[in-house]
């Protein structure tokens, strides 16, 4: 049995870095940060150079997450625009974490 926490997204910063930098130990090219709506949580969201390691950390109020490098545009791709973007926490056998958007109908297409 898993327990599971959800919370919305206020605001994001987007980080890319002209080279890499050491994070526990993992060459870093990208850093985006997501700030809870009306808390203290946060969410970083690691790029890295090379394979991410497996899972996430919690330190306090923040979550720390890992992915390769390729999936930073999609990424601030689906933050610039989507809305609202949710956070889900799970907790059981193992945590993880995962960033997602509200139902939309499907075929709905985005207006510009």
């Amino acid at each position: 049995m898993s327990d599971s926490v959800i919370w919305g997204i206020r605001t994001y910063k987007l980080f890319l870095y002209a080279g890499t930098y050491e994070v526990y130990d993992h060459r870093v090219k990208g850093l985006i940060i997501l700030n809870e709506a009306g808390g203290e949580r946060e969410v970083y969201a690691y790029f890295t150079d090379g394979p991410p390691p497996e899972g996430l950390r919690i330190v306090n109020e923040r979550y720390i997450v890992w992915y390769e490098f390729d999936q930073f545009h999609p990424l601030m791709e689906m933050l610039r625009e989507e809305k609202p973007i949710y956070i889900q926490y799970f907790e059981g056998d193992r945590k993880y974490l995962t960033i997602a958007t509200a139902a939309e109908p499907v075929g709905e297409g985005e207006d510009k």
